[in-house]
């Protein structure tokens, strides 16, 4: 029922990367290396992965692994930590 709204989405995930969140972390390191709602900036998008490189949360690790941000790509590391997120 909502109107896709990227910058939106972008703002929103910012402000909660921002706050610790580290879903967010990740997911506003994609937005900035794609350029979805936000300018493209790959520097800034790697500062936000490493950020959720280093968090204990292992969906958002598994995630970097798995889109390579912040790190190398690795499927066999994102699907481990996916494993263990569910």
């Amino acid at each position: 029922g909502l109107k896709n709204d990227e910058e939106k989405g972008a703002e929103w995930l910012k402000k909660s990367a921002e706050l610790g969140n580290s879903h967010a972390m990740a997911y506003y390191s994609d937005c900035l290396f794609d350029g979805s709602g936000v300018e493209e900036n790959g520097e800034l998008s790697n500062v936000w992965a490493k950020k959720a490189l280093s968090s204990n949360n292992s969906f958002a690790v598994g995630y970097c692994h798995y889109r390579g941000f912040g790190t190398k790509r690795d499927y066999e590391k994102a699907f481990l930590c996916f494993e263990a997120s569910a």
